[in-house]
């Protein structure tokens, strides 16, 4: 009889903790995507990587993250603040001679289009949509497109928000997971 009690205990304890793993809200969540026709013929080929945030430093990491990713899935993948040092938040006017000029074939550009604080107690208590478009530099088409919440957890010690390298990360593998599923990777 104590044994059943014991193995119900034990079920129901891993029960909370799977629970409170899943609402602990770390990693990213894809809300929509979608691909071109025929752009599962399409090939990223030389890319640059642009993201644009409010704060040069958040948009480097993002970029340095999602540039090592891209690389380990065989793309070769270059991030703006290493081609363009010293400007941050390119228009198209500034973007479309720089790629065309040095011989890429596709711009992906993240845009952060709000941070939201979430009330609650978990570590990861932001979100932060972004709007991620891959452009053909040939015909300056959008290719494909994602939009996805991810979770954040703030560095502590500064005043602004500056995500974790782990949740940088979390966003750059459903990028290219997501790519790949859409048949582009």
């Amino acid at each position: 009889m104590i044994g059943i009690y014991l193995g119900r205990y034990r079920a129901v304890l891993l029960a909370g903790i799977l629970v409170l793993t899943a609402c602990s809200g770390t990693g990213t969540h894809v809300n929509d995507v979608w691909s071109a026709p025929g752009s599962g013929s399409y090939s990223m080929g030389r890319t640059m990587v642009i993201v644009l945030t409010r704060t040069p430093a958040v948009s480097d990491m993002v970029e340095r993250i999602l540039v090592r990713q891209l690389q380990d899935e065989g793309v070769s993948a270059e991030a703006w603040h290493l081609i363009v040092p010293g400007v941050h938040g390119p228009g198209r006017t500034q973007i479309v001679p720089v790629v065309t000029s040095a011989g890429y074939t596709s711009v992906l550009v993240v845009n952060v289009l709000q941070v939201k604080q979430v009330e609650r107690e978990y570590p990861a208590a932001q979100v932060a949509r972004a709007e991620v478009k891959l452009f053909s530099v040939l015909t300056g088409d959008r290719v494909w497109t994602m939009t996805a919440d991810t979770y954040v957890r703030s560095v502590t010690g500064t005043s602004l928000i500056i995500p974790q390298e782990e949740d940088v990360q979390h966003f750059a593998e459903a990028v290219t997971d997501e790519l790949i599923r859409s048949g582009i990777l």
